[in-house]
Order: structure tokens, then C-alpha cells, then sequence
């Protein structure tokens, strides 16, 4: 991320949207939102082939009541995912909504592919900026478009919140308290869907076709308190702990963001409201 005096750019991989981190002693923790940030961009479908309709959607947090106001832009050229194409002559806008909807070019596979691009597809680049007051993120979207697209969008069914016994799961909306001089640590639990972790071929830079499995992350942000085990972690484990103490974490509402990605453009997400008391 490249900060400019009143822009935050951002550029988001297919895998993990990631930011800098600023190593400084009192540092937030990377999972605490403290500024506006892009979570994740959603195409559905991920992967698609020419003529198809995608939907397109993102997951944007801020730290302050400002509205948030986003733009979208499809890009013309692969190395425009570097670093957006927003000011570019060439690129096409395609509006200002929450979600905007896409037909994929029919030229995206015109040009000669090659055997990777046969079996893998092409990237065609989505820029995205969001705005909320004067901070602004740029972020972009990598949509794989192939004659034969392969891959669905992981799915997140819950997140369970239990009580500081480890057993009693909370109900929503959730309502927790702080005590003085000592931290609470509640356990949460994700459900992920069992379908959501696909296999598909992919080539070995020997140039062979092998069968592969998705390997699913999960990404943890909130706007306050903590994380016990941070905010990345793989799907093989979909717990982690909540942490609040009248020290780190202020009453009122607290957000809690859950995302899911599979490392080939497919993500999902899930948002809770907590009350601090």
C-alpha cells in the first residue's frame, strides 16, 4: 500500500487482499479497522467465459461514520491490475452502485492464448475506488475468464459466538460486557459449506496437468478489542477468540468481519454486530 497525503492505494491479489503494516511499537493490531479499508471484491462468478453476466460486489469498512461511496471501472489491459485503471482513457465505467453487473468482452479470448491460458484462462482487471470522507482506497479485482470457466465462489454458513464457558453459544444479537481489570476471551466458530472447497487442474511449471485441491483461508478483522490468533488463518481451522477488556475496547457497537477466499478468486464474506456494555 502507497500512501499518498489523502489517499490510500491498495492492490488486492486474487489470494489475500493485503495492506502494509506499519511496524511500530503501539501499533493497532493488523486485524483492527482504524481507517478505510477494502475487504474483499466479490465477482459471481469468479471465473467466467465471454458474453456471461458477473456480479460484482465488495466488502468496505471504515472507522468513522462517513458514508461510503464506491465507482468501478473494467480495465482493457492485464498489467492495468498492477495499479488500476482508473485514470486511464481506455477504461470503461461501469457505475457508482454497491453492486454494478458486467458482461464479459467477447474479445477477452481473441488473441492467441497459451497452454496455461487454455486451461487456467485470462485475467481481466476490475478497478475499484472507495471514498468515505477524504480517505479514498483503489483496489482491483482479477475476474479469470476461460472458454470453460471452473470455479464457484466459496460460501460461509455461520459464525457462532460462545460464551466465556466455551460451550453456550451466544444468540444474535450478540450483547457482551467488560469487566474491569481483566480481559474476556470469547470463542468463535466458523461454518464454512463442505462444497466450497473445490479440486480443479491446474499446469506444474514442468508444463504437466495435475488435479489440485483449493486450499481455503480465512481473514478476521473488526473495528475493536482483538483477535487471539490475529486475522489470517487457514479454513482447517475455524476458530479463533474474540478479546475485550475495558482497557482496549470502548462500549457501544462493535463490528466483527469474516471472510472466506480459496486462492483462485473465489471469497466470501459474513458481518456481525456485537453491543459492549
Amino acid at each position: 500500500m502507497q500512501r499518498y497525503p489523502s489517499i490510500v492505494l491498495a492492490i488486492f491479489l486474487s489470494i489475500l487482499a493485503l495492506t502494509q503494516v506499519y511496524c511500530t511499537p503501539e501499533a493497532d493490531p493488523r486485524e483492527k479497522i482504524t481507517e478505510l479499508r477494502v475487504l474483499g471484491i466479490k465477482a459471481s462468478p469468479p471465473a467466467a467465459k465471454p458474453g456471461d453476466n458477473v456480479k460484482l460486489s465488495a466488502l468496505v469498512a471504515t472507522s468513522t461514520a462517513a458514508p461510503i461511496e464506491l465507482e468501478w471501472f473494467l480495465c482493457k489491459n492485464e498489467k492495468d491490475a498492477e495499479h488500476g485503471c482508473h485514470e486511464s482513457p481506455d477504461a470503461v465505467k461501469l457505475g457508482k452502485a454497491a453492486t454494478v453487473n458486467l458482461t464479459i468482452p467477447t474479445s477477452t479470448l481473441q488473441a492467441k492464448l497459451t497452454p496455461a491460458e487454455q486451461l487456467q484462462g485470462r485475467i481481466l482487471p476490475i478497478t475499484m475506488i472507495a471514498r468515505a470522507g477524504k480517505e479514498i482506497v483503489i483496489a482491483t479485482k482479477r475476474i479469470i475468464v476461460s472458454a470453460t470457466p471452473a470455479n464457484h465462489n466459496p460460501k460461509i454458513s455461520a459464525l457462532t459466538l460462545f460464551d466465556k464457558d466455551e460451550k453456550t453459544a451466544l444468540p444474535t444479537p450478540w450483547t457482551l460486557t467488560r469487566e474491569k481489570q481483566t480481559e474476556q476471551t470469547y470463542k468463535l466458530i466458523a461454518t464454512v459449506d463442505k462444497k466450497s472447497r473445490e479440486i480443479y487442474q491446474r499446469i506444474t511449471p514442468d508444463g504437466k496437468k495435475i488435479q489440485a485441491n483449493e486450499r481455503l483461508y480465512l481473514s478476521w478483522y473488526l473495528t475493536d478489542g482483538a483477535y487471539k490468533k490475529g486475522y489470517l488463518s487457514e479454513a482447517d481451522d475455524l476458530s479463533n477468540s474474540l478479546v475485550i477488556s475495558e482497557k482496549t475496547t470502548k462500549p457501544g457497537k462493535l463490528t466483527l468481519y469474516l471472510i472466506l477466499r480459496d486462492g483462485r478468486g473465489g471469497v466470501d464474506w459474513m458481518t456481525y454486530t456485537a453491543t459492549i456494555k
